[in-house]
């Protein structure tokens, strides 16, 4: 029984962290604006000090828009875009913390992007988006 009751709580802690960070996902799309997404995005449950990456191919040609979002109180979210090598090519915590970056590649290529808190030590609930003009 006492199982049973370790494993509902973990069950109700996993719908419960996505949901706060899903509340910012409203302000993000309208930062995102006019960009358009395909309705999806990432979410990430980041704890004291932890990254998180993600691939993402660019193609040439189109505008790109990158939003973060997260949890009330938590303070800026880091993103750098990394290329394959790991080279960082932009880092916003050196450019004034923006919470949207917007970019166009010459040519279609493989890039990381790595968020991050900028308070180290707080941990909680980073989103984000990237959209297209075409």
């Amino acid at each position: 029984m006492k199982n049973f009751f370790s494993c509902f709580i973990l069950i109700c802690i996993a719908h419960i962290l996505p949901a706060q960070c899903e509340s910012q996902n409203a302000l993000a799309q309208k930062e995102l604006a006019p960009y358009i997404t395909n309705g999806q995005y990432r979410i990430s449950e980041l704890e004291a000090g932890e990254s998180e990456t993600f691939q993402s191919t660019f193609y040439g040609n189109i505008g790109y828009k990158l939003v973060v979002a997260n949890e009330e109180g938590l303070g800026n979210v880091v993103f750098k875009i990394l290329n394959t090598s790991k080279q960082v090519l932009y880092d916003s915590s050196k450019n004034g913390d923006p919470s949207s970056w917007e970019i166009k590649f010459k040519n279609t290529s493989n890039f990381i992007v790595e968020i991050s808190l900028k308070d180290s030590k707080k941990e909680g609930c980073a989103l984000l988006l990237v959209g297209f003009n075409p």
